[in-house]
């Protein structure tokens, strides 16, 4: 697999980083007007429309390697499947900066994942920053107030936590992954698991119970957003993450995600007009602190794969 200057890596993290943090706002906007597997469907149809050039590649690696397959098939169910059933419901009953603060605990759960399964090693300031980020997220769900676009924000957040625990999962093993596939392969892969997984689901009936927002917008821009769902947030934002994923370690690499919440809070609190109490704010600069100190550098330190960790 071919290797670039590590600066190449978190320009693509940053990029994806702001990408992601406008997901929550966009995805609000649309349940204002679709049911949220309908909203799901949709980006997934979009971003495979996008990769249909990517499937002949993928078939000719997959069809010889029944290992590889397996991992790959498991990884695709657990996000964007899993992930994005709890994803969605989560932003039914809780505000898009909340549920953008809660994905801080994602870096925690894929450390220690790699630590399980990569044999990845972080260093003891990486994980100090990991626990300021967690506690920040506990402070976060309890003072959460209920709101007409947020009427239960608790449940929203634990529902958002189930997502992040699939997504971990996903992280792992595409990090796994990386060493036989192209970023654009797992990217096309999660689109034509999803879109086949969410088209079925959409067979069933759905209670449509729109989002209530608290800013007035254009009718035609629930469905804008589900195009620049799928073809920003999942093809770009998600194909530059697998191409960071396969030159750094997984667990250095999903530290960035900490930043996601970051851009969430401001997209959310300016563009949408969601409100938060001073609880909120001081639990926000908790975890802001801990993506601060997980960003410091470890001196002499190694990942099991062998590189610095910097």
């Amino acid at each position: 697999m071919k290797t670039h200057p590590r600066l190449v890596y978190y320009l693509a993290l940053m990029v994806a980083v702001v990408i992601w943090g406008s997901s929550f706002s966009a995805l609000k906007v649309a349940l204002a007007e679709f049911a949220p597997m309908q909203v799901i469907a949709g980006r997934m149809l979009t971003s495979t429309l996008i990769c249909l050039p990517v499937l002949p590649s993928l078939w000719r690696t997959l069809k010889n390697d029944r290992k590889t397959a397996g991992i790959l098939l498991f990884a695709v169910f657990c996000e964007p499947c899993i992930y994005f059933v709890f994803e969605g419901y989560a932003l039914r009953y809780t505000t898009s900066s909340q549920a953008g603060l809660v994905l801080s605990i994602l870096p925690v759960a894929v450390a220690l994942g790699a630590w399980i399964f990569l044999k990845e090693r972080l260093s003891l300031l990486a994980w100090v920053g990991f626990a300021c980020s967690a506690l920040g997220v506990v402070v976060l769900s309890l003072g959460a107030v209920s709101s007409e676009s947020a009427p239960d924000p608790l449940l929203g957040n634990v529902l958002e936590l189930f997502a992040i625990l699939s997504g971990s999962a996903y992280v792992v093993c595409a990090k796994y992954l990386s060493r036989r596939l192209t970023a654009l392969q797992l990217t096309a892969a999660m689109s034509y698991m999803g879109a086949a997984f969410f088209s079925l689901l959409c067979l069933f009936p759905q209670p449509v119970e729109p989002v209530q927002l608290e800013v007035a917008v254009p009718s035609w821009m629930p469905l804008a957003c589900i195009v620049y769902l799928g073809a920003a947030v999942m093809f770009l934002g998600y194909g530059l993450y697998n191409f960071a994923l396969t030159g750094m370690p997984a667990g250095q690499a999903t530290a960035f995600m900490n930043l996601v919440p970051v851009c969430s809070l401001f997209i959310g609190v300016f563009f949408l007009h969601e409100q938060m109490t001073l609880m909120q704010y001081g639990a926000a600069a908790l975890v802001i602190g801990g993506v601060v100190i997980t960003q410091i550098p470890k001196r002499g330190g190694r990942t099991a794969g062998g590189d610095h960790v910097q």
